[in-house]
């Protein structure tokens, strides 16, 4: 009698859980991010210790007004996330500063984190923004070798990174 009263007692208590438990929300439809990011090279072939610019685009593809943080003056967008890789897919490291003496013979080693000061654009639906990064200045091209680059940018309706096509750049002694 106690066991069949244990079992009876298991099973309400398995049939309340059952019961008790909540549905499982259908899978929520996987919206597409409201941006693309899309960047490029004026050249695919470079010197090393040249200058090198990577040009980027962001266009608003979604059906609403969307808000861009941007460096105020230039000097590249603020919240991308640029990666570099060297021809082994391993991550360049970051460019040597850039060392002089000031005329009290102190040295001074200048490093490139972009200007301090922000802005925002607010692009309408198709509009695009364009801006540049130096990707040189921040990161060690100096090695002759081909180096893979591409830009991403956190999107926080989707809550997703937003990756950018990666482009080629062939370092040349």
């Amino acid at each position: 009698m106690k066991m069949a009263l244990s079992l009876l007692l298991a099973e309400l208590v398995l049939a309340g859980v059952c019961i008790a438990r909540p549905q499982s929300a259908p899978p929520t439809e996987k919206l597409p991010p409201p941006f693309a990011v899309t960047i490029s090279a004026a050249q695919d072939v470079v010197k090393a210790g040249s200058v090198v610019r990577v040009k980027t685009v962001l266009t608003n593809t979604s059906d609403h007004r969307i808000r861009v943080v941007t460096r105020a003056g230039g000097g590249g967008p603020i919240d991308y996330r640029i990666d570099v890789r060297n021809a082994q897919g391993n991550p360049v490291q970051p460019a040597k500063p850039d060392i002089s003496k000031d005329k009290n013979g102190r040295t001074i080693r200048r490093i490139y984190i972009g200007s301090s000061s922000a802005t925002t654009v607010d692009l309408k639906p198709g509009q695009t923004l364009t801006d540049e990064f130096p990707v040189a200045k921040r990161f060690d091209l100096t090695q002759p070798g081909k180096y893979t680059i591409q830009a991403s940018r956190y999107d926080y309706e989707t809550k997703t990174w937003v990756k950018s096509n990666t482009i080629t750049l062939t370092v040349e002694p």
